[in-house]
């Protein structure tokens, strides 16, 4: 499998433009991203009986990378991060994406990926490598 070339840009507005056309967001779309990952994110939400969350996935946007720093990670948060611990009401799950290589789970919050944790997949993270870091501020 060859590396995937990211297919945004930022336009002089601060706007994304994709080969779909431009839209009013600071971030780019994983499909836009990380194409071959979609249908994996989308089957293992209905795998795992996350229907609301399957609609949505077309639409997710990668707010930055994990600011970690280790070779073998290619994480990435698909929103705004919440603050503090995640406590029982919150409803956090964590599922497994089976992927051809590496390891990919979904943290869900609300019926949304809120994170995906991608280890070991340098096809993603060569597809990632422009997407800014997350800040460590907390």
């Amino acid at each position: 499998m060859g590396l995937l070339k990211p297919r945004w840009r930022v336009a002089r507005d601060g706007a994304f433009c994709t080969l779909r056309g431009v839209r009013d967001s600071l971030h780019p779309l994983v499909r836009d991203l990380v194409p071959s990952l979609i249908d994996d994110i989308k089957r293992a939400l209905i795998d795992n009986d996350e229907g609301e969350a399957t609609g949505k996935v077309d639409q997710l946007e990668a707010w930055g990378r994990c600011p970690c720093g280790d070779d073998f990670c290619s994480s990435f948060s698909t929103g705004p991060l919440p603050k503090g611990a995640a406590s029982e009401k919150d409803e956090y799950r964590t599922i497994a994406v089976p992927v051809s290589s590496g390891l990919v789970f979904l943290t869900i919050a609300a019926s949304e990926v809120r994170y995906v944790e991608v280890l070991y997949s340098p096809d993603i993270a060569a597809s990632l490598k422009q997407l800014p870091a997350l800040s460590r501020q907390g």
